[in-house]
């Protein structure tokens, strides 16, 4: 394979497998799943609470006592369906370092392995959640609303986090080099090829 084979336009390819350069090339609002949509409307609600409290605190010197619970709440929410729209999109963070250095297929055993233990992980969470919004009779402080709402919510995107990873793990089973760990290992031979 020569050079000019290796660079196709914007892509890069070695053994057939195309890598994009920019691995987020989808970012138009077709691609954006519902759980997308949600976390936007969420954060915007927490920034509109947080500049509520800020403003009625330090403006007008009267602050609301109930803007600052609400905000940590929506914080809470905000992190596990972003964690939901983090597995969809499969950006999360990993390292990479010791993929460079295995072969393909233990990469690939390895993504399996991740793959396996992120689903039993969020269903595990799932369990957990459920028990404590069980526990959790008693109303938040300053609204009178139950906490176990917040459980609840963080059950359903525990449950939609572990439908989503079993989603990317079936991916990566049926197209093995689809993994950005192995993505890794083809783009350091792509590199030592290039050298």
């Amino acid at each position: 394979m020569t050079k000019s084979d290796k660079q196709q336009g914007s892509d890069r390819a070695v053994e057939g497998v195309q890598i994009p350069e920019n691995p987020d090339h989808e970012n138009d609002l077709k691609s954006i799943k519902p759980e997308g949509w949600l976390l936007v409307l969420v954060f915007l609600a927490l920034g509109l609470v947080v500049f509520a409290q800020f403003f009625f605190r330090y403006a007008l010197n009267s602050p609301i006592g109930w803007s600052e619970e609400v905000a940590r709440y929506l914080l809470i929410f905000v992190t596990f369906i972003g964690t939901v729209v983090a597995i969809q999109r499969n950006s999360h963070i990993f390292v990479e370092y010791f993929y460079r250095f295995v072969p393909k297929p233990i990469g690939r055993v390895m993504t399996t392995i991740i793959d396996l233990v992120r689903i039993c992980f969020f269903i595990w969470l799932c369990w957990q959640t459920k028990f404590l919004a069980g526990l959790a009779m008693q109303n938040m402080s300053s609204i009178p609303l139950p906490k176990s709402i917040i459980y609840w919510v963080v059950f359903g995107c525990s449950a939609a986090a572990a439908f989503r990873s079993t989603i990317v793990a079936w991916h990566h089973i049926r197209n093995p080099d689809s993994s950005r760990l192995v993505q890794v290992r083809i783009e350091a031979e792509l590199t030592e090829d290039v050298s």
